[in-house]
């Protein structure tokens, strides 16, 4: 069977994914994106790609309003029995031409994106979904969530797949183990190499939290500067935010910790895409925070039995965030509230056994229940089944 995936770009927390349905003996794999798209990540270094990739150089239109992907074509001898999983993000226009192709030779077209998105909600989502479904026989989802709101919303069963989209959180227990020479998450954050980490920075005796992401509205990170500024002094000399990643903002970001006072609070280290060197930095944290609408950071942080603070409001969240429970493997705080979020911090420090306890909800949700196998057996399921309906 052979199988085609298209993507606007290919991220490296893709690679793997890819990687492992290329080795799957039954199917042929070939993804189709291109390599640099303005306004999104550029795809990762192609020496890691263990699959038949095909580039499309893009170009913009309006603006940047409209996406086009040159010379989208299916291969000749693609048709019956065979399985198109396209991007169905309607900015892309190209994405049309290679639909019609794959619907004209008898092939199963699966759309592939978000339900619901922090942009994409209410009728906006709904007249998104309708327009996909006009075109795919069927929809791939990010989470289960997505798949159980939608069978609310009246969608038929039998046309629905999800993922619940994930990282390869295996391959960040390896970088764990290898820096810490310790497999247990406990073990690990009280490590010598972590405690030297943290003597080093000089907040061996500070709550310690981590941002991890671009640098743009979306991450609102002028909420949490604003709440911290709330806090007492004395409260505030105990708080340690690092901050990693670049974007458009940071610049203001950095400008109104100055202006609030909160300098010495903060710690930009601007953007690390290596794990190797992310990984000693998430492991002296006690929390991760994302103030806006988070995605796969939270499956990043809670690989590393980060419980994620973050907003309670889901219809401003990415589908990730189902993912986390309150209580359990994280905190949320209510939409947009300075207050709230101020009151939270303080939590943190009156009990600082809830850093421990959180962990250990973090990590058994990314390293037993929402897995990098189970979301690659997800996909599998997906293709197959379409292939056994033709």
């Amino acid at each position: 069977m052979k199988v085609i995936i298209q993507q606007p770009v290919i991220p490296a927390y893709r690679v793997p994914l890819f990687n492992a349905l290329a080795k799957v003996s039954s199917i042929e794999l070939e993804v189709h994106a291109s390599q640099i798209i303005p306004g999104l990540p550029r795809s990762a270094d192609m020496s890691l790609y263990k699959f038949n990739f095909v580039e499309h150089e893009c170009i913009t239109q309006f603006n940047g309003a409209i996406y086009k992907q040159k010379a989208l074509k299916l291969p000749e001898d693609f048709g019956k029995g065979d399985v198109l999983v396209y991007n169905s993000n309607p900015r892309f226009i190209s994405n049309r031409s290679l639909v019609n192709q794959a619907k004209s030779r008898g092939s199963r077209v699966i759309a592939w994106n978000h339900a619901n998105s922090s942009t994409s909600s209410g009728l906006k989502s709904w007249l998104r979904k309708k327009l996909t479904a006009s075109k795919a026989d069927d929809l791939l989802l990010y989470t289960k969530e997505e798949l159980s709101m939608m069978l609310g919303e009246g969608w038929k069963r039998e046309n629905l797949y999800y993922l619940n989209n994930t990282i390869d959180e295996q391959a960040i227990f390896r970088n764990i183990i290898s820096f810490s020479n310790e497999a247990d998450i406990k073990n690990a954050k009280s490590s010598k190499a972590v405690l030297e980490l943290k003597r080093e920075r000089g907040f061996e005796d500070k709550q310690v939290f981590l941002f991890c992401g671009r640098l743009t509205e979306k991450s609102e990170l002028n909420l949490l500067l604003k709440a911290l500024s709330i806090c007492s002094p004395e409260d505030r000399s105990n708080l340690i935010f690092i901050i990693i990643g670049d974007g458009g903002k940071r610049g203001d970001y950095e400008k109104l910790s100055e202006e609030l006072g909160l300098s010495e609070n903060f710690i930009w280290l601007g953007a690390i895409y290596e794990e190797k060197e992310l990984t000693p930095l998430f492991l002296s944290a006690d929390f991760f925070i994302y103030p806006g609408a988070i995605g796969l950071s939270l499956n990043h942080a809670m690989a590393y039995g980060l419980p994620v603070i973050t907003h309670n409001l889901g219809s401003k969240q990415m589908p990730e965030f189902s993912y986390l429970r309150d209580g359990f493997n994280g905190k949320i705080f209510e939409f947009q509230s300075e207050q709230a979020l101020s009151q939270l911090l303080i939590e943190f420090l009156e009990k600082p056994e809830l850093s421990r306890q959180l962990s250990d909800g973090a990590f058994q949700t990314m390293h037993k229940n929402i897995t990098f196998q189970k979301m690659i057996l997800n996909f599998e399921t997906c293709i197959r089944e379409q292939n056994n309906r033709l």
